[in-house]
C-alpha cells in the first residue's frame, strides 16, 4: 500500500462493517462478547422480533469479519441469558427479549422501605475502621473513621444489584444492630440522621459486568449494568454515607417523580458540580 493512503473500510456481503471498524482488541473485553453485545442490542431494539431465524454462524462471520468460533461463542452467551435458541437442522431463533422488571421488582429497587417480602438482603462482607477512599469524598469533608458494607439485594432470590457503601462509623453505630441485614442504608440513614441531612448527589452510567460482577448479578460477562454513584452529606457538609450500587440491566428500573420546574428552581439538578 503506498505510503499515506488510507483505506477505507471494507463491507460484509450483507453490508455491515468488517470488525476492524465495529471491534476493538484494546478494550481488553473479547471479540465473541462484543458481538453478543451487538446482537443483544438488536433483539431489544426489535431489528430481531421473538420467533425471527437469525443468520446462520457462516453469515455472521463472513459479515463481521469474524472467526466461525467466534460467532458460536456468541450464540452460546445469548442463549445462557435465554434470548435465543438452536435446533438441530432448523436455526437459530429469537426466543425472548430477556427479563422485564416486574412490580415486586420496581418496588425492590424504588421504595426505600422496602420489605422483606420483596427485597432479600445478603451481606458479603463488612470491615470497619477504613478511610474513605478520596475519589468518593467529592466536595465534602471526610470524617475519621468509615465502615464498608457489601451486600447483594435480591428479588425472588435472584441477585439484581451489588451494594458496596462506606458508612461514617460514628452514623454506623448508630444503626439498630445488624440492621444492615434487613434494611437498605438509605433507610438505616433516614431513620438515625434525619433532619441533619444535608446534599445528595448521585451519578448514573452504564458498563460492561466483568467477571467478578457477572459473577455475583448472575448475569453474562460484559453484559450492560448500571453503575450508579451516591454520595450523602450532612447539613455540615460532612459525607455520611458514599458508595456505588450495580444493578443488572435487564433487571432495572428507576422512579423518579420531580415537580416540572425543578430545573428552574433548583439549577444544580440540571447541571450539577462535578463530584
Amino acid at each position: 500500500m503506498p505510503k499515506g493512503r488510507k483505506t477505507s473500510p471494507r463491507a460484509g456481503p450483507n453490508g455491515g462493517l468488517r470488525s476492524a471498524t465495529l471491534f476493538d482488541d484494546k478494550n481488553g473485553t473479547p471479540r465473541y462478547m462484543q458481538l453478543a453485545s451487538v446482537l443483544r442490542h438488536e433483539i431489544a431494539s426489535g431489528k430481531w422480533p421473538v420467533g425471527q431465524r437469525l443468520p446462520t454462524v457462516q453469515q455472521i462471520s463472513e459479515n463481521y469479519g469474524l472467526a466461525r468460533i467466534t460467532v458460536r461463542q456468541a450464540f452460546a452467551t445469548l442463549a445462557q441469558d435465554d434470548l435465543i435458541v438452536s435446533e438441530r437442522g432448523r436455526g437459530t431463533y429469537v426466543r425472548g427479549l430477556g427479563a422485564k422488571p416486574d412490580p415486586g421488582l420496581r418496588s425492590a429497587i424504588n421504595d426505600m422501605i422496602a420489605g422483606s417480602d420483596i427485597l432479600g438482603i445478603r451481606v458479603l462482607e463488612k470491615h470497619k475502621n477504613l478511610a474513605l477512599p478520596p475519589g468518593l469524598k467529592g466536595d465534602g469533608i471526610a470524617h475519621d473513621e468509615y465502615t464498608l458494607v457489601r451486600k447483594l439485594h435480591l428479588h425472588d432470590g435472584e441477585p439484581f444489584c451489588l451494594v458496596e457503601f462506606y458508612v461514617a462509623s460514628k452514623v454506623f453505630r448508630k444503626f439498630p444492630q445488624g440492621g444492615e441485614t434487613k434494611h437498605k442504608i438509605a433507610h438505616l440513614l433516614r431513620q438515625v440522621e434525619g433532619l441533619r441531612l444535608g446534599q445528595f448527589h448521585q451519578t448514573i452510567t452504564v458498563e460492561p459486568a466483568d467477571y467478578q460482577l457477572a459473577q455475583l448479578l448472575r448475569c453474562s460477562f460484559s453484559a450492560p449494568v448500571a453503575k450508579i454513584r451516591r454520595v450523602t452529606c450532612d447539613v455540615e457538609n460532612h459525607v455520611v454515607t458514599a458508595g456505588f450500587s450495580w444493578y443488572r440491566g435487564d433487571r432495572f428500573i428507576l422512579d423518579m417523580h420531580l415537580p416540572a420546574d425543578t430545573a428552574t428552581r433548583y439549577p444544580a439538578i440540571a447541571i450539577p458540580k462535578t463530584l
